[in-house]
This record gives C-alpha cells, sequence and structure tokens, in this order.
C-alpha cells in the first residue's frame, strides 16, 4: 500500500469537495441537518482503511438515499506520511480543553469544528495486532 498516493488522492478529491478544514471532503444532500463524519487515520500507523475512501466516495456521489451531509476527513495525515502513530501526540487523547502545543493538539482543535455538528460519527480505527475477529465499541 503506498500511503502517499491514497493520501493524495484523498486530497483531489477534498479539493472538489473541500470540508472546513485540511484533509477534509464535505458533500450536501438535501437541506436535512442530519451529518455523517468518517474519521480515518486517527493514528498514523493505522492506514487499513485509506483504500476504501475512492470506492466510497464513488459510492457516496453515484447513489444515495441520504439526505444532509457527508464529511469524511483524515486525521493524522503527517503521521501516515512519517510512518509514525503521531508525531507529539496520540490524537486519540487530545480532544481536551488544555493549551494549544502539540500538532496533534491543533488537529483536534481543528476537527471539531466537524465533529461538533455530528449526527453520527464511524471512527475507522484500527488495531495494531491481529484480532480474531472484527468487533465494534460503541460509547
Amino acid at each position: 500500500m503506498d500511503v502517499n498516493a491514497y493520501i493524495q488522492e484523498f486530497r483531489a478529491i477534498a479539493s472538489a469537495n473541500p470540508g472546513p478544514v485540511d484533509d477534509s471532503a464535505e458533500w450536501v444532500f438535501g437541506d436535512s441537518l442530519q451529518h455523517i463524519v468518517f474519521g480515518m487515520i486517527t493514528h498514523g500507523n493505522e492506514t487499513g482503511s485509506l483504500p476504501a475512501i475512492r470506492p466510497f466516495v464513488d459510492h457516496l456521489e453515484m447513489s444515495h438515499d441520504f439526505n444532509g451531509k457527508v464529511s469524511i476527513f483524515l486525521g493524522n495525515a503527517r503521521a501516515a506520511i512519517a510512518n509514525r502513530r503521531y508525531t507529539e501526540a496520540d490524537l486519540n487523547r487530545v480532544f481536551t480543553k488544555q493549551p494549544t502545543t502539540s500538532y496533534e493538539r491543533q488537529r483536534a482543535v481543528e476537527l471539531s469544528t466537524i465533529l461538533r455538528s455530528a449526527s453520527l460519527l464511524v471512527d475507522f480505527h484500527q488495531t495494531i495486532l491481529a484480532s480474531n475477529q472484527p468487533f465494534y465499541i460503541f460509547p
């Protein structure tokens, strides 16, 4: 898997469908206030969702029954390009009100602009070790 190529492909998609922050894309279908958000690569070493972006976007743009907004974001492309879990801090752990000191904390502040209006967040996280079966975690 060429992570850089997948990220560049997503950035081209985002350029045609810009979201409110870097490395985000957005589509509006109708006037409903429902907002589904898909998050990918929260951790730079969890890149398994990247190959699904193009087919997902193609399907989204061709056929949908959703009346609302759909957003997709790449959480930590900088870390993925560097082939690291994160650059300074674990993005998953810095969605707090602490001062903005690390790149990941700044990114969390940016992503919060998308997440605040989300009706549903689908976060494509993955484990870094093998698991015997798929699993889902719901708060």
